[in-house]
């Protein structure tokens, strides 16, 4: 009976402590459809001109990114099976390396530009709170609680809170 009673306590205890853990599932959908209440610096703070402008460079930024990207996938794609083949040949994977390379020296450069633009249609208030939140976690610029769309991806070219 002792021990019915301590297993039920266990599940219990357990279900208890599963329920309370957050559920990421449930935040994006959330977050999606655009629940969460707007952070102090999230695109109502912008101009609709600022938001038409960093909307054309969002656009310009994942049009011409995405070339890149693909092109990487081939290279990434190529390198793998020449490494995975017979008859590896050092040469040939050192250049395919040397041209990955290139590839994503390209892309670090023309999200460091995206930022820049993005930035110089600011105003200094908006540009202090870019500047500090561009830090944060892995490069995500998030004005306050702004929920980013479709969860993008460092460097997508979404900027500060587009929805």
């Amino acid at each position: 009976m002792k021990k019915l009673f301590l297993i039920t306590a266990v599940l219990f205890l357990g279900i208890i402590v599963i329920s309370a853990q957050p559920n990421k599932m449930n935040m994006k959908a959330q977050s999606q459809k655009g629940e969460f209440v707007r952070g102090p610096y999230c695109q109502s703070t912008f101009t609709e001109e600022q938001q038409a402008k960093m909307q054309e460079l969002r656009l310009e930024y994942a049009k011409n990114s995405l070339e890149i990207k693909n092109e990487l996938k081939i290279l990434t794609a190529e390198y793998n099976g020449m490494m995975t083949g017979d008859n590896q040949d050092l040469n040939a994977i050192n250049k395919k390396i040397d041209q990955m390379q290139e590839l994503k020296s390209e892309l670090f450069k023309m999200h460091a530009k995206h930022r820049l633009d993005v930035r110089n249609l600011m105003t200094e208030e908006q540009k202090i709170q870019f500047d500090s939140k561009a830090s944060v976690g892995r490069g995500n610029v998030n004005f306050g609680n702004c929920p980013r769309q479709a969860q993008g991806k460092p460097g997508m070219g979404r900027g500060p809170c587009s929805r």
